[in-house]
């Protein structure tokens, strides 16, 4: 095909292409137009020419459509005033629809702009929620360092107490000791107390006895008696008052004896400890006996010189060379003879023990 009729023919296209789009077409539309599907522009007069034609050619269609051929003028009419009327019907129910279908658009985008402005709420509510909860977090942060902070104080205090209750522990021993003491100066001021109310007692029988004798022997002594009774309530006054005195003593002996006790019950504790103590020592110097048992038995073993040791291995390596046996192929002579010789040092070695231990 010559490029004259190929331009015209793509130029019809064109004319009739963009005239599909509404636009009335030119030269340069229709250039555009073959441009665009890759035809490249053409020749403008042959395009002049070509949209001329198709001008023309679109009169006679537009005349051709009031005109039908056999049927009469005002029938045309009448089919194109019915068109007309029915065209004008159509539009105006497509504008009613179009109308109805903008109102349904309009309440759509309504309803799609509360639903954004929801959305936007929520949005800002998770925003609120983010940042509460990012405050929250810089909180339980803050009070984790805090309770970090406590637990390095908590356990320097730990450590304080340890050190304080090491310290106590030392006091307690100390204590242990002045109370040991103390129990025992208390046991021996009971003691003298009780050889006071005892020498007190016998003083008050033989006044006893003095005054029963004074009434046997002498009525007109009834003076003397009675000095002698007030001398003899005295005497119980002070022996009340010695009684009470040993009453008060016998109850700070009772609570030293307490005391004593509550020691006697730690020293039964460190005793349990002296005695896992002494177990442990046992232990240790039955192994020491043990080790001690073996160093001797060593100690008996002979002596055995160079010369002998070097002899008897000569020996074995000459046995075990000269000894039958056959090598199996594949294996290492030099191995095998190696191992053999092994067997018969340690055979010799243990035999020259034995003759060494015989001889001593």
């Amino acid at each position: 095909m010559k490029r004259k009729d190929e331009s015209t023919l793509l130029a019809t296209q064109g004319f009739w292409a963009v005239l599909a789009t509404g636009t009335p077409p030119t030269v340069d539309k229709v250039n555009a137009w073959l441009e665009a599907s890759g035809h490249g522009r053409r020749d403008r007069t042959l395009i002049n020419e070509v949209v001329k034609k198709c001008w023309v050619t679109v009169g006679e269609r537009t005349q051709q459509t009031s005109e039908l051929p056999g049927i009469p003028k005002d029938a045309v009419d009448l089919f194109l005033r019915l068109r007309e009327d029915l065209m004008t019907i159509c539009r105006a129910e497509f504008e009613d629809e179009r109308a109805h279908v903008v109102a349904e658009a309009d309440r759509a985008t309504e309803a799609a702009r509360l639903l954004r402005t929801d959305a936007e709420r929520s949005v800002q509510a998770a925003d609120t929620a983010r940042n509460a909860a990012l405050t929250r977090c810089e909180e339980l942060n803050a009070a984790l360092s805090r309770a970090s902070a406590e637990l390095k104080d908590l356990r320097e205090r730990i450590g304080e107490e340890r050190a304080l209750r090491s310290k106590v522990d030392f006091e307690l021993a100390n204590l242990k000791a002045t109370c040991a003491t103390e129990v025992k100066r208390l046991e021996e001021h009971r003691d003298s107390l009780t050889d006071e109310v005892r020498r007190v007692s016998l003083q008050v029988d033989v006044e006893r006895q003095s005054l029963k004798a004074s009434q046997a022997e002498c009525a007109d002594l009834r003076a003397l008696l009675s000095a002698a009774r007030d001398r003899e309530s005295k005497k119980d006054i002070e022996l009340v008052e010695l009684e009470a005195r040993c009453a008060a003593q016998a109850r700070q002996v009772e609570s030293e004896s307490a005391r004593a006790t509550r020691a006697e019950t730690r020293c039964a504790e460190l005793d349990t400890a002296l005695a896992t103590a002494g177990a442990d020592l046992f232990a240790e110097r039955t192994e020491t006996e043990r080790l001690r048992a073996i160093v001797t038995e060593l100690s008996d073993r002979p002596d055995v010189s160079v010369a002998q040791i070097e002899s008897a291995l000569a020996l074995a390596w000459a046995s075990a060379a000269a000894a039958p046996g056959k090598v199996e192929r594949g294996a290492d002579g030099a191995t095998v003879f190696a191992e053999r010789g092994a067997r018969y040092a340690a055979k010799a070695a243990k035999t020259l023990f034995k003759h060494q231990q015989r001889a001593k």
